[in-house]
């Protein structure tokens, strides 16, 4: 609880979704023992997810993108899970805040109107 109540004001701040009777949301926290800037120097890489998400296979963005807002970028998952590939637009990069937000909008898998929120916060 003591944890919750140090990341509150970011998580109603940076991750509270406006959703419907047909959607959900979650929130998933952990403590990294690292400074905010290490973790975001990793976390802020839109275009190389796989190097903390370790069921990302590969990730490609058109070369000679600029990873800014808008930008897409076309996954790979592994073998063994309900998806297969996965078009993902990225939403916010905030480098103040260290936040970063993605929505799939196309690929191989269940999901559908997923959208997802990065943020590394001091602690």
């Amino acid at each position: 609880m003591e944890e919750f109540t140090e990341l509150k004001s970011a998580v109603t701040e940076f991750h509270t979704y406006n959703h419907t009777s047909a959607q959900c949301s979650s929130h998933l926290a952990q403590r990294i023992h690292a400074s905010a800037d290490i973790v975001w120097s990793v976390v802020r890489q839109f275009d190389k997810p796989q190097i903390y998400k370790h069921f990302i296979k590969s990730c490609s963005v058109k070369e000679g993108s600029v990873i800014a807002e808008g930008c897409t970028r076309d996954v790979i998952v592994i073998s063994g899970l309900p998806a297969s590939t996965s078009t993902e637009r990225l939403d916010r990069l905030d480098d103040e805040n260290h936040v970063m937000a993605f929505s799939i909008i196309g690929g191989e898998h269940r999901l559908r109107n997923y959208r997802a929120c990065h943020h590394s916060a001091p602690g």
